[in-house]
């Protein structure tokens, strides 16, 4: 069963995109070389060829007349005043009718050249350039944030990370959201320290190592001192017991395969995670030193207080001072150092 000749038809290209694409070869031929476009028109089908010769002859009358005419300087003066007076939207008659009576046209502003130019167009390339250098520059800044997120220590990009941690965690809202922002941070001095082992990086090991065991203290610290009691228990409890926990596992599994300069930094701060664990728990012992704490300070301050008041006053009369004996002064005599002796 044979299909339709519509189909077939449809599939071929049109005779106007053949023609078109013969007379572009045989335009580039005869830019080329002068006659060169008779072998282009005799390798086109017959329908095309008398269609082809009418249509390079035309061609070749435009390029001819093109080359041979000439703007005189009158008229191209002419048209540069009518092209910048229209851009520069000058008050002429006719102009506002044009514009409509909802827009309302700039004054133009006169050049060196004579020319008008307006304020507008100024303005609003300033705009947009000030707008432009303002998306570079956060785009430059999103960039060094993200590069930094993965640095490590001695890379150039590692301070960057390091204050925008720190202001995470002063920008903070409450002290539970400080503690949390701290328990990011340590998640992070754990991670660079997985990856300085995988790179044979010790020495560096062992500061991330500290830095970890610091942040974690200062994390527990503050929930355990600064959060109030009723505001304890909670999401925030379990966050930072879950985070704990999943530090403690991860500090097992490097001490497993660490080098061995490196495991007694890992040991210190397995316990670091352990003690911080179980106050997190049950921060009671806690709650119980501050308070013998407070309780010291008081009983201190009262026993200065009574301290001051004694002895107590009485109403006795204050003895006079005794007055201070005036020295004599040496005379100095004429008499020799050694008086004479008597007969």
């Amino acid at each position: 069963m044979s299909l339709p000749e519509s189909s077939s038809s449809e599939r071929e290209p049109t005779r106007e995109l053949l023609l078109a694409q013969a007379l572009d070869a045989c335009i580039e031929a005869e830019r080329h070389l002068t006659g060169s476009s008779d072998e282009v028109i005799g390798r086109q089908p017959a329908w095309a060829r008398a269609e082809l010769h009418q249509l390079v002859s035309l061609a070749a009358a435009l390029d001819a007349a093109a080359g041979q005419t000439v703007i005189a300087d009158d008229f191209r003066v002419a048209a540069r005043e009518r092209l910048m007076a229209r851009i520069g939207g000058s008050l002429e008659s006719g102009h506002a009718s044009a514009t409509g009576p909802w827009l309302t046209t700039v004054p133009a502003v006169p050049s060196a050249n004579g020319h008008q130019r307006p304020k507008r167009l100024r303005s609003k390339w300033m705009w947009r350039g000030a707008s432009g250098g303002l998306l570079a520059a956060a785009l430059a800044v999103t960039a060094t944030l993200t590069a930094s997120a993965s640095s490590l220590p001695g890379e150039p990009l590692y301070g960057i990370k390091q204050a925008r941690e720190e202001l995470g965690v002063r920008l903070a809202a409450d002290d539970q959201a400080r503690a949390l922002a701290l328990m990011v941070q340590a998640d992070a001095r754990l991670d660079e320290a997985a990856r300085l082992l995988q790179q044979g990086r010790t020495a560096d090991v062992a500061e991330t190592t500290q830095r970890f065991d610091q942040v974690v203290e200062r994390a527990t610290t503050t929930y355990v001192v600064a959060v109030d009691e009723s505001t304890r228990g909670g999401p925030t409890g379990e966050n930072m017991e879950s985070r704990l926990s999943q530090q403690q596992e991860q500090l097992q599994e490097l001490l497993q395969t660490a080098p061995e300069p490196a495991r007694a930094d890992l040991r210190e701060a397995l316990v670091t995670t352990e003690r911080g664990r179980a106050l997190v728990a049950d921060p009671r012992p806690v709650d119980r030193l501050i308070a013998c704490r407070v309780a010291r300070r008081r009983g201190r301050r009262r026993w200065r207080q009574r301290c001051r008041r004694w002895p107590p006053r009485t109403n006795r009369p204050r003895c006079r001072p005794r007055p201070r004996r005036r020295r004599r002064r040496r005379q100095w005599s004429s008499w020799p150092s050694r008086p004479p002796r008597r007969t």
